[in-house]
């Protein structure tokens, strides 16, 4: 069902639902999704369908990466960059690469520059 849940969700952030996909998306994450996590740290960091929120999105970032998601891992570090946090960006960058995800070496790189 949680599957379904997030499919359904899905659809609707693509056709710009976004109180709709929050609902459904806030739903499965409850169930243990960990994709439905890592949207939620996604709508909250970008404001899609709520407000900013940079705390909720590392909290939801955070819930994702215990349940096994790679790509808030990546997220994580995004989102300490975006709220000027470095340090912790670069550490997050660093254990997305190590986790496999290439475009964390991008990021490290843009962290570099950023100083």
């Amino acid at each position: 069902m949680t599957n379904e849940l997030f499919a359904i969700a899905s659809e609707s952030y693509n056709r710009g639902n976004y109180r709709k996909a929050l609902k459904l998306f806030l739903e499965s994450a409850n169930s243990g999704d960990a994709d439905s996590m890592l949207m939620l740290g996604v709508m909250y960091g970008s404001g899609k369908g709520v407000e900013i929120n940079f705390k909720r999105s590392i909290e939801w970032d955070e819930k994702a990466v215990a349940a096994g998601s790679i790509s808030a891992i990546l997220n994580l570090g995004i989102t300490y960059r975006t709220i000027g946090d470095l340090v912790k960006a670069k550490n997050w960058f660093e254990k997305s690469l190590d986790a496999g995800d290439v475009e964390a070496a991008l990021h490290l790189a843009k962290n570099i520059h950023s100083k």
